[in-house]
């Protein structure tokens, strides 16, 4: 078997680097998609947990009640939801099977909480939101 000629060589070099190129371009383009489609979900998360911190804490039925209206109001305050139709923000007995960009609010005893779901249903990081918060929210 001979050896492949330089010309060869150079065009498989540049072949590789174009697909290289190219790949590294799509990443970037659905790396900066994936954020923008996201940041809507990140100002609800927010929202949600800034108005956490502030709750001064109760028993289970005043947690029930806080769940149930903190809904309502975060739903008149972002009355969409991002990626499609039905609420920005659920209760987490009332989350639906297909729950994209979508804050749920759950009680666990007397302490309520929140959990973030993303544009593909996958639940979001508290903590990375409460380190990094996304730019204050305004209304819809």
């Amino acid at each position: 078997m001979t050896a492949p000629t330089a010309r060869a060589t150079r065009r498989f070099a540049a072949l590789l680097f174009t697909a290289i190129a190219i790949y590294g371009l799509w990443a970037i383009f659905l790396s900066v998609h994936t954020i923008v489609q996201q940041a809507p979900v990140r100002r609800h998360l927010w929202l949600a947990l800034e108005t956490l911190r502030q709750l001064p804490t109760g028993d289970a039925a005043a947690a029930q009640r806080s769940a149930r209206l903190l809904v309502a109001h975060w739903n008149q305050i972002y009355p969409h939801n991002p990626c499609g139709p039905g609420p920005a923000y659920v209760l987490a007995q009332d989350l639906p099977a297909q729950h994209a960009c979508m804050v749920s609010v759950g009680v666990q005893g007397d302490h309520l909480w929140v959990r973030a779901y993303d544009t593909q249903g996958y639940a979001m990081d508290n903590i990375y939101e409460a380190l990094y918060p996304p730019p204050p929210p305004q209304a819809e």
